[in-house]
């Protein structure tokens, strides 16, 4: 007969701690938090100034990609739906989607290829990201189908710069919103 292969008490050291998701800093949170909500107010001052392009690349700066904290995700994204709907609290998504979703609804549909041609592929890639995670919606609220159409323009203009690399790259990143 042979021993129970199935037991893990021959192990010494835990090597699921050195796992990289499960590693949580702190103090990153912190900072994230507070980064966030230095980028809203850069991005409302450039919204009400007329920048929409000077606003989507500030909310586009450094997403919160590896934050443990969802509603800091939220917040970035939401950013301008919330200016537009007033519903931050209905619809409960991210202050970073918040964000983005707002300075794309405040676009208007012609300016939209120009300002996603002037983007870095980078940029092009995390827009990208904001698209689709605006896309994740309920569908209880009116206001959701003007949003459809509007990501659906967005879409179509990031996908004719970013093609369907930027699609795969997308859809394969570990890194969700």
């Amino acid at each position: 007969m042979s021993k129970n292969t199935s037991s893990t008490a021959y192990r010494k050291v835990n090597v699921d701690a050195y796992d990289e998701d499960n590693y949580e800093d702190e103090s990153q949170a912190v900072d994230n938090a507070a980064q966030v909500n230095a980028r809203d107010a850069e991005v409302k001052k450039l919204l009400t100034g007329g920048n929409t392009e000077g606003a989507l690349k500030a909310a586009l700066a450094d997403p919160p990609l590896d934050a443990k904290d969802q509603s800091l995700k939220a917040r970035a994204t939401l950013h301008f739906l919330v200016m537009r709907l007033k519903t931050h609290d209905a619809l409960g998504r991210d202050k970073s989607v918040a964000s983005v979703l707002s300075v794309l609804t405040a676009t208007k549909t012609a300016d939209i290829a120009k300002i996603v041609g002037n983007l870095n592929p980078e940029q092009i890639d995390v827009l990208m990201k904001y698209v689709y995670r605006g896309m994740n919606v309920d569908g209880k609220s009116k206001n959701d189908e003007n949003q459809s159409g509007i990501l659906l323009a967005w879409h179509a203009a990031v996908f004719a710069v970013g093609g369907h690399g930027s699609i795969i790259r997308v859809i394969t990143d570990r890194r969700s919103l």
